[in-house]
């Protein structure tokens, strides 16, 4: 009834009754957080028998109540009002995608996925989304084999983060905090772009690629911040080790893909994005080491391999830089 093709006044009636059902949200992600734990069981028994268990019919009920809410998911309004005080929706998602199971259940990954992007769309759901550690679920699956999907995941990891600095200050600090309070170990520890940086860039689709390096500037612009410029009741400060970590040259090379486009506010986060690590690097007196690195980085454009630098000295020409936006960065590495 809610994909009723032929009888568009139906569907929307159908799709308007469960949203102003006080029960119905309720019951559909009660049902994929079931339908979560059973495929889970079944799936840590290497001797259970998939059919007898009822893996199959676990799997069509998760499938069909998530394709119902992303019905119910179809404008900013009802995305925030099926959001609820609870945040079950997102969190019935991000628990799917993290999930064990979720590495063979291919439709109802992209269903995840897609209910967790339309749900993040409107700016007063982005940090309720966000909490139920939705960025930490997706970055499972940055690499997922169909490049659609992988897109749409790069799409939605932007999304909670693009305008919302507490997510990706929260991203940051709780990927830290697992990788031990010991300040070498998290410097030298895998940021949370490590499996953005090892993709395989010759399966990712360009779309997917951009929306990921957006996600990797838009992140260390709202991490890598002085103390006097963060808001303690919005955002975490991060330690000096963590921003370190964050602006990694191998970070900062995946996230400066955007310097190739022909979009200004590509090239803007770009630039963000290292003057903020420069900042940093300045702080810690690594300026000198982060120039070195910076000078060596190269991003393939139009079939060839151009300088970091030089890319940005050819935005300044065309206008979508103010030289003095890029000074300091030039300067350092000049």
């Amino acid at each position: 009834l809610c994909e009723h093709t032929e009888n568009a006044a139906l569907r929307e009636s159908t799709v308007g009754a469960l949203c102003e059902s006080c029960g119905a949200r309720s019951a559909l992600c009660a049902a994929i957080s079931a339908a979560t734990a059973a495929i889970d069981g079944i799936d840590a028994r290497a001797d259970a028998d998939t059919a007898a268990c009822g893996l199959l019919r676990w799997g069509h009920m998760r499938v069909n109540c998530l394709a119902v809410l992303m019905q119910m998911a179809c404008s900013e309004a009802r995305c925030v009002a099926l959001l609820g005080e609870d945040r079950a929706p997102a969190a019935a998602a991000a628990d799917l995608l993290l999930s064990p199971g979720a590495r063979t259940d291919l439709e109802g990954v992209r269903l995840a996925v897609n209910l967790l992007r339309n749900l993040a769309m409107p700016a007063a759901n982005k940090r309720a989304v966000g909490a139920v550690g939705a960025a930490e679920a997706l970055l499972a699956h940055v690499g997922h084999r169909d490049p659609n999907v992988a897109s749409l995941v790069g799409a939605t990891l932007r999304l909670l983060v693009d305008g919302c600095a507490p997510n990706a200050c929260e991203l940051a600090a709780r990927h830290f905090a697992r990788a031990g309070a010991d300040a070498d170990a998290r410097q030298s520890a895998a940021s949370p772009f490590g499996a953005l940086i090892n993709l395989d860039l010759t399966k990712l689709h360009p779309f997917g690629r951009a929306e990921l390096a957006r996600f990797v500037c838009i992140t260390v612009s709202a991490c890598c911040r002085p103390p006097a410029e963060s808001a303690p009741s919005e955002s975490p400060h991060l330690p000096l080790a963590t921003q370190l970590a964050l602006s990694a040259p191998a970070a900062l090379e995946f996230g400066a893909f955007g310097l190739t486009s022909r979009h200004a506010q590509l090239h803007r986060e770009v630039c963000d994005a290292l003057n903020a690590a420069h900042a940093v690097h300045v702080a810690a007196g690594a300026a000198d080491d982060a120039a070195g690195a910076w000078r060596a980085m190269r991003l393939s454009a139009g079939g060839e391999a151009i300088p970091l630098l030089e890319l940005l000295r050819r935005c300044v020409s065309a206008g979508t830089l103010r030289a003095d936006e890029c000074a300091a960065l030039l300067q350092c590495a000049s």
